[in-house]
Order: structure tokens, then sequence, then C-alpha cells
């Protein structure tokens, strides 16, 4: 058996295709780093935004808490300074019913003025 001291070049081993090889893995390694890269600023951004909403949401919050004490308390003063069916008639007035209802709401109105003008009787 004689046994060849340099295989024969063909086109598997020659030169250029190991030259062409080393070039398209660079490129690939290069185009793996790029996208990486790219996907990092793409998690990035997308944390930024996520922590802009949470702070967003969080003066929202906070905002309508406020409004909720407000009126809270504008409540509590309003039952304070009224005693029995005032502070009913006050708290359901003209202004805070809808209106543009479909319901018809003229008997539980009158039945407000009536109890607003007649004192509660004491037993």
């Amino acid at each position: 058996p004689v046994l060849a001291a340099e295989p024969a070049l063909n086109a598997y081993n020659s030169p250029f295709l190991q030259a062409f090889r080393a070039q398209q893995a660079k490129q690939l390694a290069e185009k793996e780093d790029a996208e990486r890269l790219e996907i990092e600023r793409i998690k990035e951004e997308a944390q930024a935004e996520l922590e802009l909403m949470d702070s967003q949401r969080a003066k929202q919050i906070a905002a309508a808490k406020a409004a909720n004490r407000e009126r809270q308390s504008a409540e509590v003063e309003l039952f304070a300074n009224a005693s029995g069916w005032e502070a009913v008639v006050n708290l359901v007035s003209e202004e805070n019913l809808v209106p543009e209802s479909l319901t018809d709401l003229s008997k539980m109105k009158s039945l407000l003025r009536v109890l607003k003008n007649t004192p509660p009787v004491k037993a």
C-alpha cells in the first residue's frame, strides 16, 4: 500500500474554499454580534418604556386618590352641616342627576322636595 504524502487538491479542501469559509464564518460572527447588540438595545428601550408607563400610572393613581379624598371630605362636610333629609336632598341635588337619562325621575324629585320642605316627625 502506497500512501500519498499529500492529499490531492480537490474542491472540498482548496485554499479558495477555505478562505471563503473563513470569510463566511467571520461575517456570520459579525452578524450575530450586531443582532445581539440590537436585541439588547430593544430590550433596554422596552424596559425604559415600562418604567415610564409605571411612573405615569403611579401619578394617575395618586391624582385619583387625591380627587377621591377631596370629594369624600366635601361629602363629609356636606353631611356635617346638614341634618336628616337636608343632607339627602343636598347629596341628590338637581345638578348631580344625569340630565339626558331615559329614566323618569320626576316622582323622586317631587318626593325629595316634599321631604326637604317637611320637617321630620319626632317620635
